[in-house]
């Protein structure tokens, strides 16, 4: 299709007729500037195996070396990438082989926009940062890296203060529906760089046509309504708000005003809802690096309750509220299983159990993974 169509290199796609060789520093440079310009840009596809003309336009395709190990080529330029570039862009990067073709396999290099740009190449001494421009890369100057960096900053920035106005709103009862008052809530947010990057919109709409793709925590007989911040999924002690810019805040009231906190049932319940969310902002096209933060408040003098059996005595919870620590979803292109999504959270829980005098989370074995 590239070739008879004719499509022509752009910002955001390269043709190289040779996959690279790397006699020497110089040649690992060029290859980790041809990455690192387009995940410090708008992302795109470098295709090894393809000829293209002065004017960009693919020719033919050339194919690679059919003696090629192909698995051993991955890992050989991952690894490059991941000793050659900084901050860490692995994730942010994926290779695959495409056979099929007369001439011989193509490698096609896809390449994510970075939210935790810029990227550089080289040693902090002799770093170079680059971008794309029209269809070539270009090293950025001081004003350009200066603006980069502040934009990364501002967009952690906005993220940790949107997390922080939410959790006050709730406190100050301020909800899109109404829940109990004086129990515990539990609250999930789904805060996708994207959402802080982008002056881009969801289709709200879009949502109204299944209320159980962003049911809240807890649920039984979802009611679903538009509203100012964009759509939100609610029953009797909970909801979710899906915003219009795709953030996703999800808040839980505990059933009985009791002094106990199950966290087995608590951790399995984040866990789904997590997963859930993830796959369901996919499905609206919002990918890349997401923050991940679970709240619980009203939660002073309450015990967590480990499964029978446990021989350690627990001590009450000594502040009202808990924010526990944000995780960090690096690569939001990849499909997460639940058991992903449970070890990528163990940290958070760990310090959800020690806040209650216990070692840390539940369910999990020795080397930190989660027990399906």
């Amino acid at each position: 299709m590239l070739v008879s169509n004719k499509i022509a290199e752009s910002q955001t796609l390269e043709y190289k007729r040779e996959l690279p060789v790397f006699k020497d520093d110089d040649s690992k440079k060029e290859f980790l500037a041809d990455i690192t310009s387009f995940a410090n840009s708008a992302g795109g596809d470098i295709i090894y195996g393809i000829d293209a003309d002065k004017d960009g336009k693919p020719t033919e395709i050339v194919g690679l070396k059919s003696d090629l190990h192909e698995d051993d080529e991955i890992l050989r330029l991952n690894s490059i990438v991941a000793d050659g570039v900084e901050p860490r862009i692995v994730p942010h990067i994926q290779l695959r082989f495409v056979r099929g073709f007369k001439a011989g396999s193509v490698l096609i290099i896809r390449i994510m926009k970075s939210w935790t740009a810029p990227h550089m190449v080289g040693p902090k001494k002799k770093s170079r940062f680059y971008a794309r421009h029209n269809t070539s890369k270009q090293q950025l100057d001081c004003s350009q890296i200066r603006s980069a960096f502040l934009l990364s900053d501002s967009v952690s920035e906005r993220i940790r203060d949107f997390r922080y106005d939410r959790i006050a709103k709730i406190l100050a009862n301020e909800t899109p529906a109404p829940l109990p008052a004086n129990r515990a809530k539990f609250i999930v947010h789904i805060l996708p760089f994207f959402s802080f990057a982008n002056n881009e919109l969801i289709d709200v709409l879009s949502l109204m046509k299944d209320a159980t793709i962003f049911s809240p925590l807890f649920h039984a007989g979802i009611s679903h309504r538009l509203n100012f911040d964009g759509y939100v999924s609610y029953c009797e002690r909970a909801y979710s708000q899906i915003f219009r810019n795709g953030q996703v805040e999800s808040v839980g009231v505990q059933r009985e005003n009791k002094d106990e906190i199950y966290l087995l049932g608590l951790q399995g319940l984040v866990i789904d809802k997590v997963t859930q969310y993830i796959t369901a902002l996919k499905s609206l096209g919002i990918h890349g690096p997401m923050v991940i933060g679970i709240t619980l408040l009203g939660v002073k003098g309450m015990f967590i309750k480990f499964p029978s059996g446990c021989l350690v005595e627990g001590i009450p919870i000594d502040r009202p509220n808990l924010l526990l620590p944000d995780i960090l979803l690096e690569n939001g292109e990849q499909t997460y299983s639940k058991n992903d999504v449970a070890n990528l959270l163990k940290s958070a829980f760990d310090v959800l159990g020690q806040s209650a005098g216990f070692s840390g989370a539940v369910n999990y074995d020795d080397n930190g993974n989660w027990q399906s």
